[in-house]
């Protein structure tokens, strides 16, 4: 015999009941919750304002490195300018004392004040000026003026502004007549002239000039 299915009365409306009841239980579940969105314009001004901090930070690191470098190199220069102030201070002391000591050689052993003035004169500063012109007033006297004159012109190239300059150039023009170098002698005291038109030898100086071009 030839089966055949049938169904049970009442299955279509069992069916219709539970897609019923499941739809009611979907309709009472919570709708999901969507992520919320932030709008491009919002999400670039804030991806800029993070640039900008990142920049400003980045400067004040710099600045303040730079600062403390400019600090460390001004500390360093003035440790540097105490520690040559304080040698300096040494070294004037020391020349002062052999200055002093030539001076005193002069009367008994005047070789010896002439050696001891030479020493000091290879430094720098005042002492090393005043002992320089000792050495060519003092070649001088002992009847070298050629070695007078070498010590004038060194003194006047090492120390054009010291305290014994228009001296120093009037003994150019004096040991130059005294050698018999006229024109070297005139060309010297026309040099004291330009330099020290009012000076306690210009009447001198000029003498020497107008004798010069008379011959």
């Amino acid at each position: 015999m030839k089966r055949v299915d049938v169904e049970p009365p009442g299955g279509e409306v069992r069916m219709a009941r539970i897609e019923r009841r499941v739809l009611e239980a979907a309709a009472r579940l919570p709708a999901p919750v969507q992520p919320a969105r932030t709008p491009r314009r919002a999400a670039g001004a804030s991806r800029r304002h993070t640039a900008l901090a990142f920049a400003v930070g980045a400067l004040a690191c710099a600045c303040a490195v730079i600062g403390w470098t400019l600090a460390s190199r001004v500390m360093q220069r003035r440790a540097e300018v105490a520690h040559f102030a304080a040698e300096q201070r040494t070294a004037d002391a020391v020349q002062a004392q052999a200055f002093k000591l030539a001076e005193e050689l002069e009367a008994s052993d005047p070789g010896a004040a002439l050696e001891a003035y030479r020493k000091v004169a290879r430094g720098t500063g005042p002492w090393a000026a005043r002992a320089l012109y000792n050495v060519a007033k003092l070649e001088t006297a002992y009847g070298h003026p050629e070695l007078g004159i070498a010590s004038a012109d060194d003194y006047l190239r090492r120390f054009p502004a010291g305290a014994h300059v228009e001296a120093v150039s009037w003994m150019r023009a004096e040991l130059f007549a005294a050698t018999g170098w006229d024109s070297y002698a005139a060309a010297a005291a026309r040099h004291y002239l330009e330099r020290f038109p009012t000076g306690a030898h210009a009447e001198a100086a000029q003498a020497k000039v107008q004798s010069s071009a008379s011959r």
